[in-house]
Parts: structure tokens; C-alpha cells; sequence
């Protein structure tokens, strides 16, 4: 084996390891085109069903834990934005080694940056609704159906979360909240996401550390 191949080797073991690409999203996700700039998946990071929570992910971190709080974030309160939060520096996390998306499905797919969720937001009707899961339970949650001319038959569901906080799950079929890649440059240590009841859907921001949903995009 000469010196170029072991050099190749050595480059695609360190890209499986920054970007998960040995991971691999469920058989049944699927990528849902609404007419906009990228496709929507169908379901949730750690789903099996659209219905299905899901797992909820502090910003930049790829994997689920225990408590969500400044003391347990990759980046505790005191460095969080400051010179060594290697996040920060990136202002977007999308398909990098801090996607929770790219990380645990592969494929492609990655997390919706703020103009994405935007997009989402502003070119769909969303409709507070409910939906069995497959052990017949009802879900809270919008059904988001595209508003762009030949799509308007296409549509996705998020559930309503709501939120991981210190040990708790917090406001089940109340409220989601969606992470985007994005984030807040006016205050490095929070991040943009979709918030949601039943009375509103907007982008806001807030501390990275909060743990929530994701819900992964695809490049078309």
C-alpha cells in the first residue's frame, strides 16, 4: 500500500468520524418536496413515524442525555460564544460534526438554516391539529401543507414536543420547538428555532442548551 493510498484511507476514516456518514436514517423516512429550496423529512431526528417525538438535542450536540443545563452543554455558560466554542465560530452547523441530523442519519441530510425555517414558515399553511400514532394515541401537533403552485397536494406533520429542561420534558402536545443550524449572532450562546402552540408559529432564539426537536432537510 503506498503513500497516497494510506493518505486517502486516512482522510475518509477522519470524514466518517467528523460527519457520521456511517449512520443511517429508518427505512421509512422519506423526503418530502413542499416547492421549496430544500425537502422536508417526514419525521423527526429519532423517530420510527411522523407521529413519533422524536429525540431532542441541545444545539451543536449530536447525541441525547440526561439533563439539559449550562453545567451539562458541550460549552458551559462561562465559554459559551467566547474564542474556544468551535460552534460559534461556524455561525451555521449544517453537515458539520455538530449536525445532529448528518450525524444520525446520514444521507445527506442535515439541519434547515433560519432561511430554510423562514421559508417553512411563510410558504405553507400550518393547521393545529391531531393525529393518531400507531398505538392509537392522539398527537398534538400542525399539519403543514405547501402553499406553492403545483405542491399543494404535498404536506408533513411535526408533533408539538415540546422541550427537554434539566431532567423534565416540558409541555407535550402544548408546544414544539425545532432547531435550526443557525446561530444568533447578536448573542452567540443562543440559537434560532421554530416555536409553536396553537396560537402561533414563528423563528425565535434562545439558549443553546435547551434540548429539542429537529426536524432534517435534504438538498435538492
Amino acid at each position: 500500500m503506498n503513500i497516497r493510498t494510506i493518505h486517502i484511507l486516512s482522510l475518509l476514516i477522519l470524514t466518517f468520524a467528523l460527519i457520521g456518514c456511517t449512520a443511517k436514517a429508518p427505512s421509512n423516512v422519506e423526503a418530502v418536496d413542499l416547492g421549496l429550496s430544500v425537502k422536508w423529512a417526514n419525521m423527526n431526528v429519532g423517530a420510527t413515524e411522523e407521529t413519533e417525538m422524536g429525540d431532542y438535542f441541545a444545539w451543536g450536540e449530536t447525541s441525547t442525555k440526561r439533563t439539559y443545563s449550562w453545567n451539562e452543554y458541550v460549552y458551559e455558560n462561562s465559554e459559551c460564544g467566547k474564542d474556544n466554542d468551535d460552534m460559534a465560530k461556524l455561525t451555521d452547523i449544517a453537515g458539520t460534526s455538530f449536525d445532529a441530523a448528518t450525524c444520525n442519519w446520514g444521507g445527506g441530510w442535515h439541519m434547515p438554516n433560519y432561511d430554510q425555517v423562514l421559508e417553512l414558515v411563510s410558504n405553507c399553511t400550518w393547521t393545529w391539529t391531531n393525529m393518531k400514532n400507531s398505538k392509537g394515541d392522539l398527537v398534538y401537533g400542525y399539519v403543514i401543507v405547501s402553499n406553492v403552485d403545483g405542491y399543494t397536494d404535498k404536506s408533513i406533520f411535526l408533533p408539538a414536543a415540546g422541550y427537554r429542561i434539566e431532567n423534565d420534558i416540558d409541555l407535550v402536545d402544548d408546544y414544539g420547538s425545532y432547531w435550526s443550524s443557525s446561530i444568533f449572532n447578536q448573542n452567540l450562546k443562543q440559537a434560532w428555532f421554530i416555536t409553536m402552540n396553537s396560537e402561533y408559529v414563528q423563528a425565535d432564539h434562545y439558549n443553546r442548551y435547551y434540548g429539542h426537536t429537529i426536524r432534517a432537510v435534504m438538498d435538492k
